[in-house]
């Protein structure tokens, strides 16, 4: 006894969790946490790990996630206690965890529910590869969602095998209910994977790089693009100037310009930042410019945002109708929206406007906060434009029946973090 005792190996998790309690004496909470990630990610079982977040969690009033870790100490059904875990991880948009613990909870049992929520956070980390080969592991017969989100991730790695049998699966649940209005997201969630899968057939082979699949996951345009080999395409943290911004607008202008797209009026989010935007985009196209009014109907109306974040403040634009569009100066990329924007200026984790108040670029120390928004839109239009990177106009012209920004009906896509383009940024 005392010879197995003395050959036992420590847990590799060991290091992560004494490394946590000194970045706990030290009151980094935020070094304190990440590190304990590590801890389970090299052994799930060291119940030592979960004994000091329990302890951890509580010192900061964060009782739900503890009595979550205390479960997995006490209960012996630790698969169902792992599963819990990593729903309440995965809700909590905390991918990373979720996928450690749903993992292992679905390594014990291949259940339909823990290997849809896993695929999903495994998707969400931009590995939509794994994503699919977890749900190719089921053996249970899927449901309507588990079956749509197979199908999705499919488009997503332009595996085309049997695209078409599914899309008519789907299409089938969706026509038997398409008189239930309780169903009517699962009709519009089959048109979004048929609209998908038309765009990726109009691209040969194409590359991981955003460009491409934001046009085929939200027929959408993109006019500013980033170093493809630091994440494809986007942006990580940007700080901007106004002669970027201008350079982006009249890229916009010229898109609406070769695309026949009829612009009489822009509308904008009610922060202070659409606003500039809007009123300089209406002085460069030459259109009458109006605050958002919940109660009005527009046609042949561009709703502008600063970030795609608030495009949610603007009533039914997740339907493409009287000729509305939505142009959003950035998305932020790891941040889901209510719709993606028909056209984005560019894709970032973190974007800083020229005139915020951390914003490198001011040297100068201007007070842009004391200057009135119309002071600001007219400086962005007397910056001297910067071309935009990387814009293929070609590429959206001869697509642009694919695009939500020439169509007269449908519907707009929810912007989500499932890529399989993968890329480097804060938070990985």
């Amino acid at each position: 006894m005392l010879k197995f005792f003395k050959n036992k190996k420590p847990s590799p998790a060991e290091p992560f969790v004494k490394k946590a309690k000194q970045f706990m004496e030290k009151n980094n909470i935020q070094k304190c946490f990440s590190t304990l990630d590590q801890a389970f990610n090299a052994d799930i079982y060291h119940m030592p790990a979960y004994e000091f977040a329990v302890q951890a969690l509580t010192s900061v009033n964060a009782k739900k996630e503890a009595s979550l870790f205390h479960n997995v100490i006490h209960s012996k059904d630790k698969t169902q206690a792992f599963k819990i875990l990593g729903n309440h991880f995965l809700e909590a948009e905390n991918y990373r965890l979720a996928k450690t613990f749903l993992g292992e909870a679905f390594k014990k049992k291949k259940d339909l529910a823990v290997g849809h929520d896993l695929a999903i956070a495994y998707a969400r980390k931009f590995d939509t590869k794994t994503a699919q080969e977890i749900l190719e592991q089921i053996s249970d017969e899927f449901d309507y969602w588990t079956f749509w989100y197979y199908t999705k991730l499919k488009i997503l790695n332009n595996d085309r095998r049997e695209i078409e049998n599914h899309i008519n699966e789907l299409e089938d649940v969706t026509r038997v209910e398409a008189k239930n209005e309780n169903h009517q997201v699962a009709i519009d969630k089959a048109q979004e994977v048929v609209a998908s899968y038309l765009a990726l057939l109009s691209i040969d082979n194409p590359a991981r790089e955003i460009k491409h699949w934001h046009f085929i996951q939200y027929g959408a345009i993109i006019l500013d693009l980033f170093d493809t080999e630091v994440a494809g395409g986007r942006h990580v943290a940007s700080w901007g100037n106004f002669e970027q911004i201008n350079g982006i607008l009249h890229a916009f202008k010229k898109v609406a310009e070769q695309l026949s797209v009829n612009i009489k009026k822009i509308v904008t989010t009610k922060d202070r930042d659409s606003l500039i935007i809007g009123k300089a985009l209406s002085l460069l196209l030459e259109v009458p410019f109006a605050n958002l009014d919940a109660n009005a109907s527009y046609e042949d109306t561009l709703f502008v945002s600063a970030y795609a974040s608030s495009l949610h403040e603007i009533p039914f634009i997740e339907n493409i109708a009287d000729n509305n569009k939505i142009f959003s100066l950035v998305q932020q990329w790891m941040v889901p929206t209510f719709v993606a924007a028909d056209v984005v200026g560019l894709i970032a984790q973190m974007y800083t406007l020229p005139w915020a108040e951390n914003n490198i670029n001011n040297k100068e120390g201007i007070d842009y906060q004391a200057m009135s928004m119309n002071e600001v839109a007219e400086k962005i239009l007397k910056a001297k434009p910067t071309p935009t990177s990387n814009f293929d106009l070609d590429f959206y012209t001869s697509r642009k029946v694919f695009l939500k920004f020439t169509s007269e009906t449908g519907k707009r896509s929810n912007y989500t973090l499932e890529s399989p383009v993968p890329g480097s940024y804060f938070g990985g």
